[in-house]
């Protein structure tokens, strides 16, 4: 129901719409594998495309923000430094998840670590092997799907392609898990 203004004729306008959140479809894998929040939502508006919206139509918190200077490190950072240290934070949030299927998106990030021709080069300054604590807070405080994120830029544009259809196969996963889920109970 769209909200209209009174007419002249000095009739009621019609109630404002319901604003609770519909599930759509860029709400399923919740709050870890979702999409980004649909704007209408976090305005305080209802969306128009109702559960077809791409983006996820529930609550998300307020993720860790990197400053400036840990992205610049992150960006700095080279590829084989970096990855293997996404992949382990990312295996420790599947298992932490209970996430089943992760193996095709380690497996991608693997070979694109193992596929890094040139020998590991050295950290960027001011980095002494770990990244400073700060930023590893940030990291692991991450969603799963941001972190992905983040590595998948790190890599080559072949790579980030197969993890971002993997990571939407994931998606699908969980989000028949969740369609069984609302129907059994």
């Amino acid at each position: 129901m769209v909200p209209t203004l009174p007419s002249s004729q000095g009739e009621a306008p019609e109630a404002p719409p319901d604003l609770h959140p519909v599930p759509s479809a860029g709400s399923f894998g919740h709050p870890e594998l979702c999409q980004r929040p649909c704007l209408h939502f976090l305005v305080g508006r209802n969306c128009l495309a109702g559960d077809a919206c791409n983006y996820c139509h529930l609550p998300h918190s307020p993720g860790p923000k990197l400053d400036k200077r840990q992205r610049r490190i992150i960006e700095e950072m080279p590829k084989a430094h970096f990855l293997p240290l996404a992949l382990e934070l990312l295996a420790d949030k599947a298992r932490a998840m209970e996430l089943q299927g992760t193996e095709a998106l380690m497996g991608i990030l693997e070979n694109e670590v193992q596929s890094e021709d040139a020998p590991a080069a050295a950290a960027p300054a001011g980095v002494s092997g770990r990244p400073p604590l700060g930023l590893m807070r940030c990291l692991r405080a991450m969603g799963f799907r941001n972190l992905t994120n983040m590595a998948a830029r790190k890599c080559a544009e072949g790579t980030k392609i197969r993890i971002r259809e993997t990571v939407q196969a994931l998606r699908a996963n969980v989000s028949q898990g969740q369609a069984g889920a609302r129907v059994t109970s």
